[in-house]
């Protein structure tokens, strides 16, 4: 099995796909959206430190994730984010997620970034065996998530 991850900064293409897995998997969080206006911001991020990354298993995409510089409407004081985190079904649990997670974190670092945040419904346990910890409830769009954060500065 080859492994390989590409930024959509170097390959565009990717964006369109990336929008649509965002959209199929989180309805909530990407209602308002269409395809067209998800991919035109994954290709021109708001400011501040954003990429998105797809990774491959022989040449297939099968996963992303995404550093960002918002993602949470109720904490807008956060920066920057993990965001989009995407395993497809078929594809999951051979450490794709544990991969494009550390490849988020290590650009993050490169970019002077300290701390990172992220706020997920279903997957606190996975970022805890990362190295991630739990800040504690939030909410978004008025459904409960739990908060999370990593510190960049200790070597994972």
């Amino acid at each position: 099995m080859t492994i390989r991850i590409e930024s959509v900064s170097t390959n565009p293409g990717l964006a369109a796909l990336v929008a649509q897995w965002r959209l199929d998997v989180f309805p909530q969080a990407t209602r308002g959206y269409t395809l067209a206006s998800l991919t035109a911001l994954i290709l021109v991020p708001p400011a501040g430190p954003a990429d998105t990354f797809v990774l491959f298993e022989d040449d297939q995409p099968v996963a992303t994730a995404g550093l960002a510089g918002t993602d949470l409407a109720s904490r807008p004081d956060l920066t920057p984010w993990l965001a989009g985190v995407i395993v497809l079904p078929a594809f999951q649990g051979r450490g794709h997620a544990a991969t494009l997670v550390g490849r988020v974190e290590d650009v993050a670092r490169q970019a002077g970034v300290t701390v990172l945040w992220l706020y997920t419904t279903r997957a606190e346990g996975v970022y805890l065996r990362l190295g991630w910890e739990t800040v504690g409830p939030e909410q978004d769009d008025g459904r409960p998530v739990v908060l999370m954060r990593r510190s960049l500065t200790s070597a994972r």
